[in-house]
């Protein structure tokens, strides 16, 4: 890579100087790297046409790998060619002769051999395989696995092919292999919680632990730990990562990308320690939406990174600096092209244009207490937004949005989340970019609703009192009104006793929950956890219009919110939504113990 004369490179030569000087003299000092801005005035943003089917507007790229002029991308689910001369997204089907589970989630092409590997996550091995990128057909060769294969991420190839390394996931693992006589035959494992990113150069091996927030460098040969390097932290820049996924060695530089802090980042090959970082966490050009993965790249002979901007569903060709031979002069870091997946929509303008770094969020986490400026109903009183959840000043509460456990289906993760306040202080909407929901609490006479919205699109930033996607920007206002409507219809189903009945309710959630009777199957599940015999789950779906009845359901909803508000993590819809359906009076429950929880430790009565 000719990049020694650019400025950039100035700064990575300046840093190894002093990352050598701290290694040798074993001082404390932290080696702060630089944010190298992307130009992206010249930019081409372009709209992929595919065999995909149109509807599926979102596509989850994770993995990436260049083929000629073909990108190959995982998404874990699917296999894609990327044809960049015809701007066409092929997908690739699963191949014929393997038997087992298909979850391709990296993916590693070897130029000498032009063969294709393929993390197959849940069946925990390696396909080996060739790739015909014009026909769509991948003809498997062979499977690699050991009893560490659990889970494998990404892989990695050595440059004369004879040893191949996984990162596996859910073993807490890299595991190496070595050909012999054809077959790959098992080396070594090395311990690495939650290892994710991969790479090798020479005799190093070079690894992420998603747990650790922490680089590896092992020995290639017995994979023993040589230097590691990394907290948790934002600051990419000074070696801090929340998720750093990918690892890329490129003509001897190496990479590592933060899906959620938005960086990729040139580090040092021995200390580890970060030189310069490029993007970052937000809409526009020049930032991404979960950058998941990194590949290499060439463009006329210029070296450049390929970046997956996971829930943008964007692949961003990144041109490297060098020295023009004209006039001696360098050329700076740009966006060359972004090619987004959008089902065919046009892509929305005002998602491509630049944010001033001060309109970014910082999101905070346990080991930083800075986080994000969310707006929050007066009833959830010291909350603050935080990694996926809300949490209390005293760190003693944490509010959870709808995963797994919850009545309401999830759709999607909630990493990042912003908010705004709707017609009042007891009105607030949260929103993730990594999510398609939009969730409403607000509270009406003391009794506390959960609404939730669902977006077209998915990765909506919150800026200038509007939700831009990639394909749309939806007023603030708008939002409000259609969960106003929302909130009416569902005000109207009370019966004369103020309960919203069973059949009803099934009717409000079936479409976020899987239809009727897994709303309540969900609900059932959801309230065991703190109604043992399910007296309200089963007083409720055999509820008739009684007003005696109606009366315990309102207090077996508020014995089921004081019993989900004794837990540090309670779940907002469980929380909820029982006071919701009865008209139970809730919310001044809610902030009495929220309020109590945010009390210094050591001074309850």
């Amino acid at each position: 890579m000719k990049a020694h004369c650019s400025p950039m490179a100035r700064s990575l030569r300046l840093a190894f100087l002093i990352a050598g000087a701290y290694l040798a003299t074993g001082s404390p000092s932290v080696i702060a790297g630089t944010v190298v801005p992307l130009d992206t005035g010249h930019s081409l943003a372009i709209v992929l046409r595919s065999d995909k089917p149109a509807h599926e507007r979102n596509a989850d790229f994770v993995s990436l790998a260049s083929i000629d002029a073909y990108i190959v991308v995982a998404d874990y689910g699917t296999l894609y060619c990327l044809d960049t001369t015809r701007n066409f997204l092929k997908v690739v089907v699963a191949p014929q002769s393997l038997s087992g589970k298909w979850m391709p989630t990296g993916v590693f092409y070897h130029r000498t051999t032009g063969r294709l590997y393929v993390a197959n996550y849940l069946g925990n091995n390696i396909i080996e395989g060739a790739l015909d990128c014009k026909k769509g057909v991948f003809t498997m060769l062979g499977q690699i696995a050991s009893v560490d294969t659990v889970s494998p991420e990404n892989i990695v190839v050595s440059a004369d092919g004879s040893a191949l390394y996984s990162a596996n996931y859910d073993g807490d693992n890299v595991s190496a292999f070595r050909r012999e006589a054809g077959r790959w035959v098992p080396l070594w494992t090395q311990h690495i919680a939650q290892a994710h990113g991969i790479a090798t150069r020479g005799n190093d091996v070079y690894a992420t632990s998603l747990l650790d927030r922490t680089l590896f460098r092992l020995d290639a040969q017995t994979g023993k730990v040589l230097v590691s390097s990394g907290r948790m932290g934002t600051e990419a820049w000074n070696t801090e990562f929340l998720w750093p996924t990918a690892l890329l060695e490129l003509h001897g530089a190496m990479f590592v990308s933060d899906a959620h802090t938005g960086y990729v980042c040139s580090f040092d090959r021995e200390s580890l320690r970060t030189k310069d970082c490029f993007g970052g966490y937000g809409p526009g050009a020049g930032r991404f939406n979960m950058p998941y993965g990194i590949a290499e790249w060439s463009k006329n002979g210029r070296d450049a990174i390929l970046v997956a901007s996971t829930f943008s569903s964007r692949i961003t060709e990144i041109l490297l600096p060098r020295e023009t031979a004209q006039d001696n002069r360098q050329q700076g870091m740009s966006v060359y092209r972004d090619w987004y997946w959008t089902g065919g929509s046009p892509i929305n303008v005002e998602y491509l244009r630049e944010w001033p770094l001060s309109a970014l969020r910082v999101v905070g986490i346990p080991s930083n207490p800075r986080s994000s400026v969310c707006a929050m109903p007066i009833w959830l009183p010291g909350m603050t937004c935080e990694y996926g959840t809300l949490v209390s000043e005293s760190r003693r509460k944490v509010l959870q949005f709808p995963n797994s456990r919850s009545i309401v289906e999830p759709l999607g993760q909630i990493y990042f989340i912003e908010s705004f306040e709707g017609h009042d202080a007891y009105d607030t909407y949260f929103l993730s970019p990594q999510n398609l929901q939009i969730v409403n609490l607000r509270t009406r006479l003391g009794v506390p609703f959960f609404l939730t919205e669902t977006l077209t699109s998915i990765g909506n930033f919150f800026k200038n009192e509007k939700l831009i996607s990639t394909i749309e920007s939806v007023t603030q206002e708008s939002v409000i009104a259609v969960t106003d409507e929302m909130f009416n219809a569902l005000q109207a189903l009370r019966d004369a006793h103020g309960v919203i009945p069973p059949t009803a309710a099934a009717g409000i959630f079936a479409a976020s929950s899987g239809g009727a009777e897994q709303f309540h199957e969900r609900m059932r599940k959801a309230l065991h956890k703190f109604d043992d015999d399910d007296r309200f789950f089963r007083t409720y779906a055999s509820y008739d219009g009684d007003p005696d009845t109606a009366g315990q359901l309102r207090k077996l909803a508020l014995e089921l919110a004081g019993n989900e508000l004794q837990a540090k993590d309670v779940l907002i819809d469980v929380l909820i939504i029982p006071c919701m359906l009865t008209n139970a009076r809730c919310s001044e429950r809610i902030w009495k113990v929220l309020a109590s929880a945010n009390r210094p430790l050591g001074l309850e009565r």
